[in-house]
């Protein structure tokens, strides 16, 4: 790309080149930089303890540079434990409808295979939660259903790729 940009601007010397590409590259860094809103901020924060990091939103100053790594520090390890005792409620509940279902519709004395019924109960409401996000996306964020999937996958997984980023267009 750059052989490409030199062969356009051939008028321009080795170290003015380099200026107008330096330049170029400040112009686009600027023009990505995000409103710190109360709502972008907390989106900010939710995206460290999620540690999703998307990387569209990153503090410029070394105080906030700090504070984000001291915050995460922290705040990493609360958020998983609060999201493995979350799970943990969440699968428990899912066990014991299984088990009332069975024991009182089925009329059976001992349930079987109640690890993997749990399992697929917990797979399908995964799977539930990612359809009705994704057509609250569609509505929201006018994406389309396959995108929504992506990108809530994405989220909840927290690979975070950062190609779809929710919440963008809410403060504009």
């Amino acid at each position: 790309m750059l052989r490409e940009l030199r062969q356009k601007y051939p008028a321009l010397n080795h170290s003015e080149f380099i200026v107008f590409v330096q330049n170029a590259y400040e112009a686009v860094r600027i023009g990505r930089k995000v409103e710190w809103t109360f709502l972008n901020a907390s989106f900010y924060v939710f995206t460290i303890l999620t540690t999703i990091g998307y990387g569209h939103m990153t503090p410029d100053t070394d105080l906030g540079q700090l504070m984000t790594v001291l915050y995460a520090l922290v705040g990493i390890q609360l958020t998983m434990l609060a999201l493995k005792t979350m799970g943990e409620i969440i699968a428990n509940c899912i066990r014991l409808l299984i088990l009332g279902i069975e024991k009182l519709s089925f009329r059976v004395k001992q349930v079987h295979r109640i690890r993997l019924k749990t399992f697929l109960g917990t797979c399908a409401l995964m799977i539930l939660f990612l359809v009705l996000r994704s057509l609250v996306e569609i509505y929201i964020e006018k994406w389309t259903f396959v995108r929504g999937i992506y990108a809530w996958f994405s989220i909840i997984s927290t690979i975070g790729f950062g190609d779809y980023i929710p919440f963008q267009y809410i403060d504009q």
